[in-house]
Protein backbone atom coordinates (compact mmCIF):
# COMPACT_ATOMS: atom_id res chain seq x y z
CA UNK A 1 0.00 0.00 0.00
CA UNK A 2 2.99 2.71 0.64
CA UNK A 3 3.79 2.42 -3.00
CA UNK A 4 0.40 2.82 -4.54
CA UNK A 5 0.00 5.87 -2.49
CA UNK A 6 3.43 7.29 -3.14
CA UNK A 7 3.63 6.45 -6.77
CA UNK A 8 -0.53 8.28 -6.70
CA UNK A 9 1.18 11.06 -5.18
CA UNK A 10 4.36 11.36 -7.74
CA UNK A 11 1.69 11.06 -10.07
CA UNK A 12 -0.68 14.32 -8.80
CA UNK A 13 2.19 16.66 -8.39
CA UNK A 14 2.67 15.59 -12.47
CA UNK A 15 -0.87 16.66 -13.07
CA UNK A 16 -2.03 13.07 -13.59
CA UNK A 17 -5.12 11.55 -12.47
CA UNK A 18 -4.93 8.30 -10.83
CA UNK A 19 -7.09 5.34 -9.96
CA UNK A 20 -6.65 2.98 -7.19
CA UNK A 21 -8.93 -0.17 -8.74
CA UNK A 22 -10.09 -3.22 -6.51
CA UNK A 23 -8.70 -6.58 -6.60
CA UNK A 24 -10.90 -7.75 -9.88
CA UNK A 25 -8.29 -6.22 -12.01
CA UNK A 26 -4.52 -7.75 -12.68
CA UNK A 27 -3.02 -3.82 -12.01
CA UNK A 28 -3.18 -1.44 -9.41
CA UNK A 29 -3.98 1.99 -10.91
CA UNK A 30 -5.81 3.57 -14.03
CA UNK A 31 -4.43 6.56 -15.22
CA UNK A 32 -6.34 9.17 -16.78
CA UNK A 33 -4.62 8.82 -19.87
CA UNK A 34 -5.95 4.70 -19.87
CA UNK A 35 -2.31 3.54 -19.22
CA UNK A 36 -2.49 0.46 -16.55
CA UNK A 37 0.07 0.28 -13.58
CA UNK A 38 1.21 -2.70 -11.41
CA UNK A 39 2.84 -1.16 -8.09
CA UNK A 40 5.23 -3.40 -6.23
CA UNK A 41 6.87 -2.37 -3.15
CA UNK A 42 10.00 -4.12 -1.98
CA UNK A 43 12.19 -3.21 1.55
CA UNK A 44 15.89 -3.49 1.23
CA UNK A 45 17.20 -6.91 1.34
CA UNK A 46 21.01 -7.17 2.85
CA UNK A 47 22.53 -10.90 1.96
CA UNK A 48 26.24 -12.01 2.25
CA UNK A 49 27.69 -13.02 -1.60
CA UNK A 50 28.30 -16.83 -1.95
CA UNK A 51 31.41 -16.01 -3.66
CA UNK A 52 33.02 -13.36 -1.91
CA UNK A 53 31.52 -12.63 1.48
CA UNK A 54 30.76 -9.33 0.61
CA UNK A 55 27.58 -8.03 1.88
CA UNK A 56 25.03 -7.19 -1.29
CA UNK A 57 21.93 -4.92 -1.08
CA UNK A 58 18.91 -5.03 -2.77
CA UNK A 59 15.27 -5.17 -3.64
CA UNK A 60 13.13 -8.39 -4.76
CA UNK A 61 9.86 -8.13 -6.68
CA UNK A 62 7.89 -10.81 -7.17
CA UNK A 63 5.08 -10.85 -10.40
CA UNK A 64 2.48 -12.91 -11.06
CA UNK A 65 2.20 -15.22 -14.19
CA UNK A 66 -1.25 -12.95 -15.11
CA UNK A 67 -0.37 -9.41 -14.52
CA UNK A 68 0.56 -8.63 -18.09
CA UNK A 69 -2.55 -7.12 -18.33
CA UNK A 70 -1.10 -3.85 -17.15
CA UNK A 71 0.96 -1.18 -19.43
CA UNK A 72 3.59 0.01 -16.83
CA UNK A 73 5.42 -1.43 -13.44
CA UNK A 74 6.20 1.05 -10.87
CA UNK A 75 8.96 -0.45 -8.27
CA UNK A 76 8.84 1.01 -5.06
CA UNK A 77 12.26 0.12 -3.23
CA UNK A 78 11.81 1.36 0.46
CA UNK A 79 15.09 1.77 2.70
CA UNK A 80 15.40 0.32 6.29
CA UNK A 81 13.00 2.89 7.92
CA UNK A 82 10.21 2.28 5.05
CA UNK A 83 11.26 5.50 3.35
CA UNK A 84 11.19 5.98 -1.00
CA UNK A 85 14.85 5.10 -2.10
CA UNK A 86 14.30 4.51 -5.48
CA UNK A 87 11.36 4.40 -8.03
CA UNK A 88 11.97 2.48 -11.53
CA UNK A 89 8.81 3.49 -14.06
CA UNK A 90 9.48 0.19 -16.38
CA UNK A 91 7.19 -0.52 -19.70
CA UNK A 92 5.84 -4.30 -18.94
CA UNK A 93 7.24 -5.88 -22.30
CA UNK A 94 10.85 -5.40 -20.84
CA UNK A 95 9.57 -7.28 -18.06
CA UNK A 96 8.31 -9.84 -20.16
CA UNK A 97 7.85 -13.44 -18.52
CA UNK A 98 10.34 -12.69 -15.75
CA UNK A 99 8.83 -13.62 -11.91
CA UNK A 100 11.20 -12.50 -10.51
CA UNK A 101 13.12 -8.78 -10.84
CA UNK A 102 15.80 -8.06 -8.08
CA UNK A 103 17.55 -4.42 -8.30
CA UNK A 104 20.74 -3.45 -6.56
CA UNK A 105 20.81 -0.58 -4.40
CA UNK A 106 23.76 0.09 -5.99
CA UNK A 107 24.82 0.15 -9.84
CA UNK A 108 27.89 -0.73 -10.39
CA UNK A 109 27.44 -3.14 -13.43
CA UNK A 110 25.51 -1.70 -16.50
CA UNK A 111 23.48 -4.34 -16.58
CA UNK A 112 21.82 -6.80 -13.69
CA UNK A 113 20.27 -9.75 -14.62
CA UNK A 114 20.33 -9.71 -18.43
CA UNK A 115 18.75 -6.48 -18.79
CA UNK A 116 19.72 -3.12 -17.55
CA UNK A 117 16.64 -1.13 -14.98
CA UNK A 118 19.05 1.90 -14.06
CA UNK A 119 17.73 3.86 -16.78
CA UNK A 120 14.10 3.63 -16.06
CA UNK A 121 14.75 5.59 -12.48
CA UNK A 122 12.51 8.35 -12.24
CA UNK A 123 10.73 8.09 -15.51
CA UNK A 124 8.11 9.51 -14.77
CA UNK A 125 7.93 11.00 -18.65
CA UNK A 126 6.62 7.50 -19.62
CA UNK A 127 3.55 7.57 -18.26
CA UNK A 128 2.71 11.25 -19.24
Amino acid sequence: MIGEYYVMFELAKRGINSFKLTNFVNYDLLLNNGLRIEVKTSNIRIELSKVNNIPRQYFNFKRKENQSECDFYCFVCLDKKKNVDKIFIVPEKIISKRKIISIPKDFKQKSYNGFCLKEYENKWKLLV
